[in-house]
């Protein structure tokens, strides 16, 4: 496996001069000065790096920067990044050896940068260690050189820990849906190079593919290296529910295992991290060297030689001498001298990170503004304003600076706002104009012309106040030329920089920390809860504490029309309002296994200045005890309630959101068991986002609004359609005055962790990092009770806001949680069902309805997905389940829809509120729902008036040839027209067929992931036939009764065509294949190695009414047979999965055999029935592979999502078709 092919000598090098040239700067991480950020780079590969530990490695990758790990904008917690950790002990916990994310309180922690490298230094009454970053200049490789001494007088054996959390993929769309990001990573571990390898699996045609490897590289020390072994899986690293600064790290059974595993075997986990456990023996005295490597390539094939190069210790020493020689090189070019580079360090953070600012605009601004000067707003901006040539020296600073931070992964728009005089001559514009081509010049040796970044200059009278105020609030730094140079310009910035800042030294925390529940709990002796639903109400209960919890966060979707939040059952989640993805008012975490709170409601003893929790994870500590209280939680329709005992207090807190107005209560029911009167505190901090992205809340401006004893935060950017929005956080019920703050870096400490003040500072504006914080002090007497609510609110303006914070100040919140219940039990008790399963019946009557209103038609989100966007198919079938027990909510949703049509019959995918941007495309299904779901409306209401519905259509630009989709916002067109002929002419455009005389399957079906099977125009769909069978057999009647006997006699003989083709082209023998690529070539045939059988193509050959039982028996029975694990309890949407591993591939070999078995177990009340043969005896195996590319579907891994999981609409429909079929 491992070539010589490298050379073993090492060529002359130029003289190392940097150690000598180069002033390296000394920082303590828990100083509380201002902590710098240095960028490590060889023009593709790059670290950006904090004295702290904390920070992102990138990769210039087909012209994009790729994130290797995650990262996340926010500075105060600062704990993303690669690490690496200490155990002394196997049940010890863990620490890190930079001061970031777990630091231990008794070790001593520094930084120093350095031109080329970053050394952190950590020193212990034990040991003493030393990490030195760099990144080689030959190779898009990062090395971290560990140096251990054991400083003790015996020989000590410690476990050293090299991690980070994979995302090889764009920064926006890892944060915007890491969840689903994750999904395709794969990871294999490779024991002969002591690497994990990791490799982003492409999901749409055209994406690029990239892969990494983390891996132990050269070592002094392989004789005292006890084992090298692996961990793949982010849960098993973190535990669920703890902090960043509590690893678990949990390796069950790995350092006993006798038995190594195999090169290439899947390390695979949902949630993927590349973490490497070294066990290392130091001798008393000793000095043990690990070098831990992280090399990035296009893909796997390309890491082979990289990983051999640096098992190699030649090549490391290289690495270290040319990245030592050519940054200082790169300075000289630039002229750039240790006091500037300094000051660029500290403006890296500035750019990097979102951070208090010196903007003072309160004005609503709009991006697009800045679009006609070719300034995207989406790279950070840093701003000048010059008036006279005193300035043109800091302008030739950042003139400098902006190659070097291109170079090094930042690329940041510098734009220069000259106001001289208007004259011909503008002689202050030609001379930076000039400055701009003469460093081009001398620089371009080292760093060649990017368009990464952009410079601009504007001449200040042809801009208007307007695009002034948006260049203003969006920049992250503004600079005045007035003579000053950088680094005295820096200066002053550090000052404001810091302003609110908790400077706490981590030793010296104002108050005491909150307990976490889970400091070592191993995984596995974790139980996972045992719940019960209640008969009458259909609440679930359960009960949380330290070593019970559940595997997943149980979360609770609770809203009205236009707001609306989740909450777990450790009390975290997020709060959004019209928009679940678009106008996120706090964080949405999507994070299964931290499930992070980014609202916080909280009790202090004022004497004891303990906290109490209010829910299990409302606040998790950095100095953890073992808490022994346990969380009685309660899921109810429209409410979520959690109750403890604390230090003789009886919490209960009650979350539910108002049933129209816009608020979300936290309601808090204390009381005092105990024989004292206690001194509390409630606190409430919100961090605010007030958008999609946690970029967004820079333009977010607060304030005080003392008349509704609330802060407020408004959106002033207007670019998304909620400029002006404004949220509140408000504290209700209790008489005393109220302490606020809008400043969020009040509550972090040095070391990132969050730490109440004893006050709040009362700042706010538009320049600080947002959060909206109240707290108020009150008395408790013994046997006393008291009510009192927390109200977060959000309203589209500053007025409204207050206005409705205000109202809730006097609102009666028991009211108001009865009003709500009585809305959902009046809703869904209007259809019940009474069987002998009484679960069954909990879910039915109370559960299915109110998720499918709450999280599908309200919210749009759940915990794993917040798409904020209305989908056509998607709410339609929603909507569908309202025809009983609510069905104008179903008329008003097909009328929506249809105004989401185009005149020529194809309609959006899916589109926002509220500006209707969305995608067009050639799915092939979306549009019939439309018919279907009206057809179905007036089946059960009879309401056929709903056919004379005028509703305009919209109009836009077409698909571009060979493109699958085109993303826009269409226009109202003129042309409207009834609904009857909306849905005509879906079916209208759908009557084209293929050579097999099948409806063409477009760039998709139901099954969005099979994108690639018809996207050249001529690939068919069975199971859209046997749907388009359905919908004619219900639409044509209707047409028939407005007299359009015409149209209707077209579809039904269309109809006759498609049950024609479906039995001979779409019959595969003892089931019904899925569909037939553009080539002609079959899908879900036993012929193909891959997806053999689909399951929605049977059932729908039983629920369309279109074929016999000759047919639909067998089909049936197959799918029983191939597609129903008893044993897991699943219900496969297809089998094989597709994993597209070879052109050609067996089908022995993709899927095993079916045995004759006496009978199978179905799942979910489906009777038992005989089992066929193996279906695979009556055909020849192997043709078709993923050769023919599906689509994206096969970027999943196998047995995930449509890839072969269950689909619940799928396994839904198949037992309708056994219900129907008997």
């Amino acid at each position: 496996i491992i070539s010589s092919a490298n050379p073993r000598t090492l060529p002359d090098l130029i003289e190392d001069t940097a150690a000598s040239t180069f002033q390296s700067r000394r920082i303590k991480p828990f100083s509380g000065q201002w902590q710098p950020t240095h960028l490590l780079s060889n023009g593709r590969y790059s670290v950006a790096l904090r004295p702290n530990g904390a920070g992102v490695s990138r990769l210039k990758h087909n012209n994009a920067l790729h994130n290797i790990n995650r990262w996340r904008d926010d500075a105060l917690r600062d704990h993303y990044g690669s690490f690496i950790y200490l155990r002394s002990q196997a049940d010890a916990p863990v620490h890190s050896v930079t001061a970031h994310p777990a630091p231990h309180p008794l070790w001593r922690y520094n930084a120093c940068l350095m031109a080329d490298r970053v050394q952190f230094d950590v020193r212990s009454s034990d040991f003493e260690a030393s990490t030195t970053v760099l990144v080689s200049p030959e190779d898009d490789t990062e090395i971290r050189l560990l140096v251990l001494n054991n400083t003790t007088n015996e020989a000590a054996v410690y476990e050293v820990i090299s991690c980070f959390e994979v995302v090889l993929a764009d920064a926006k769309a890892d944060e915007a849906h890491p969840a689903f990001s994750n999904l395709f990573i794969e990871s294999t571990w490779h024991p002969a190079w002591r690497a994990i390898v990791s490799a982003r699996r492409p999901r749409l045609h055209g994406d690029s593919s990239l892969a990494c490897a983390h891996f132990l590289a050269e070592t002094d020390a392989d004789a005292n290296v006890v084992s090298v072994e692996c961990l793949a899986d982010r849960r098993a690293f973190l535990g669920r529910n703890r902090a960043r600064s509590q690893p678990v790290i949990d390796v069950p059974g790995a350092s006993n295992s006798s038995t190594p595993l195999p090169d290439g075997t899947p390390a695979n986990g949902l949630d993927p991290v590349a973490c490497l456990r070294v066990t290392v023996r130091v001798p008393a005295g000793g000095v043990t060297r690990l070098t831990f490597a992280t090399a990035a390539a296009p893909d796997k094939a390309a890491l082979t030689a990289r990983i051999d190069k640096y098992l190699q210790p030649m090549h490391i020493e290289r690495a270290t001498r040319m990245a030592a020689t050519l940054a200082q090189v790169r300075l000289r070019d630039l002229g750039i001298d240790p006091d500037e580079n300094a000051a660029l360090q500290d403006l890296s953070t500035a750019l990097m990170y979102s951070t208090n600012r010196s903007s003072t605009s309160t004005a609503g601004i709009d991006q697009r503004l800045l679009w006609r000067f070719g300034i995207s707003g989406d790279k950070p901006i840093l701003l000048v304003r010059i008036h006279a040539s005193e300035g043109l020296g800091l302008v030739q600073s950042l003139l400098r600076a902006q190659p070097w931070w291109s170079f090094g992964g930042l690329a940041t728009d510098v734009v220069v706002l000259n106001s001289e005089d208007n004259s011909y001559a503008q002689l202050l514009q030609r001379e930076i104009l000039a400055q701009r081509d003469r460093l081009n010049q001398k620089a371009q040796n080292s760093f060649p012309l990017s368009d990464a970044a952009g410079f601009y200059l504007l001449r200040d009278y042809e801009v208007s106040a307007a695009e002034k105020a948006a260049l203003s609030t969006l920049a992250r730094v503004i600079f005045m030329a007035d003579g000053r140079p950088l680094e005295t310009q820096v200066s002053a910035l550090r000052t404001q920089w810091l302003q609110g800042k908790n400077t706490a030294p981590i030793n010296a925390l104002v108050v005491a920390e909150l307990p976490s529940t889970r400091q070592g709990t191993p995984l596995r002796n974790v139980r996972k809860p045992s719940g019960q639903f209640d008969a009458a109400t259909g609440e679930f209960r359960f009960e949380v504490h330290a070593a019970v919890y559940p595997a997943r966060p149980w979360v609770n979707v609770i809203a009205n029309a236009h707001f609306g939040f989740q909450v777990s059952e450790a009390g975290s989640g997020y709060t959004w309002a019209t928009n679940s993805r678009l106008h996120q008012i706090t964080p949405w975490s999507n994070d299964p296994v931290e499930d992070p709170g980014r609202e916080h409601y909280l009790l202090q003893d004022v004497e004891s200045r303990q906290f109490l929790r209010f829910a299990p994870g409302s606040h998790r500590g950095h100095d953890a005890t073992n808490a022994v209280e346990s969380h009685q939680v309660r899921h109810g329709q429209g409410y979520s309630v959690f109750t403890t005992l604390h230090d003789q207090l009886l919490l209960k807190v009650t979350f539910f959101a108002d049933a129209v107005d816009a608020v979300k209560l936290v309601h808090i029911e204390l009381r005092n068991d105990g024989p004292r009167t206690r001194q509390l505190r409630a606190l409430a901090m919100a961090e605010w986002q007030m958008g999609a992205s946690l970029a967004e809340r820079r333009t977010v401006l607060t304030w005080n609004a003392p008349s509704s004893m609330a802060v407020m935060a408004q959106q002033r950017e207007s670019r998304t359609g909620f400029g002006g929005s404004t949220a509140f956080l408000a504290l209700a019920g209790l008489p005393g005055l109220v302490q606020w703050t809008c400043d969020r870096s009040e509550f972090f400490d040095a070391a990132g962790h969050l730490s109440w003040p004893i006050t709040l500072g009362q700042r706010a504006g538009g320049s600080f990092d947002p959060c909206g914080a109240v707290a108020s002090s009150f008395k408790v007497a013994p046997g006393a009770v008291v009510n009192f609510t927390f109200v977060l609110g959000h309203a589209s303006d500053a007025a409204g806001a207050e206005a409705l914070a205000s109202a809730w100040q006097r609102k009666n919140v028991a009211a108001a949680l009865q009003s709500s219940q009585t809305f959902w039990s009046e809703l869904l008790g209007r259809v019940q069902v009474s069987t002998p399963d009484a679960l069954f019946d909990a879910l039915v009557n109370r559960w299915l309805l109110y998720q499918t209103l709450t999280s599908r038609l309200w919210s749009k989100a759940g915990f794993y997905q917040a798409g904020g966007a209305f989908g056509f198919r998607d709410q339609l079938q929603d909507s569908m389940a309202f025809a009983a027990v609510e069905p104008q909510r179903l008329r008003a949703q097909i009328v929506l829809n249809a105004s989401r049509q185009f005149a020529e019959g194809d309609v959006q995918h899916w589109w926002h509120a509220p500006g209707g941007e969305g995608v067009r495309t050639h799915f092939s299904d979306d549009l019939l729902w439309l018919p279907f779901a009206c057809a179905h409306y007036i089946d059960v209401t009879g309401d056929a008036a709903v056919l004379d519905e005028s509703v305009a259509f919209i109009e836009g630009a077409s698909i571009p040839p060979g493109q699958e989709d085109a993303y826009y916002a269409p226009d109202i067109s003129a042309q409207s027209a009834s609904l009857y002929e909306h849905c005509a002419r879906t079916l209208d455009r759908s009557l084209p067929t293929g050579t097999h005389g099948l409806p063409l399957m477009g760039t998709g079906d139901w099954n969005d992931g099979m994108n690639r099977v018809g996207h050249e125009g001529r690939g068919e769909s069975v199971w859209l036939a046997w749907f388009l069978c359905s919908v004619v057999q219900s639409f044509a009647p209707l047409a028939e009764a407005r007299g359009d006997t015409a149209r209707a006699a077209t579809w039904r003989a269309a109809r006759e065509g498609w049950v024609k083709a479906l039995h001979t082209h779409g019959w595969d023998g003892q089931w019904f294949r899925r569909a037939f690529f553009d080539n002609g070539e079959p899908l879900g045939s036993d012929a193909n190695a891959e997806c053999k059988i689909d399951m929605i193509a049977q059932a729908w050959a039983v629920l369309s009414g279109a074929s016999s039982d000759a047919y639909t028996q067998p089909a049936m029975q197959a799918m029983k047979t191939l597609l129903i694990d008893n044993s897991a309890g699943l219900m496969h949407l297809l089998t094989p999965p597709f994993t597209n591993t070879a052109d050609t591939v067996d089908a022995a070999e993709k899927v095993e055999k079916v045995e004759k078995v006496d009978t199978v177990e179905t799942v979910d009340g489906v009777d038992k029935v005989d089992a066929v043969n193996s279906v695979d005896s009556a055909h020849p195996v192997n043709t078709h592979t993923a050769a023919n590319n599906p689509g994206y579907i096969q970027a999943y891994p196998p047995g995930v999502r449509e890839n072969g999981g269950q689909y619940n609409h799928a396994a839904v429909w198949a037992l309708m078709a056994q219900a129907q079929s008997g």
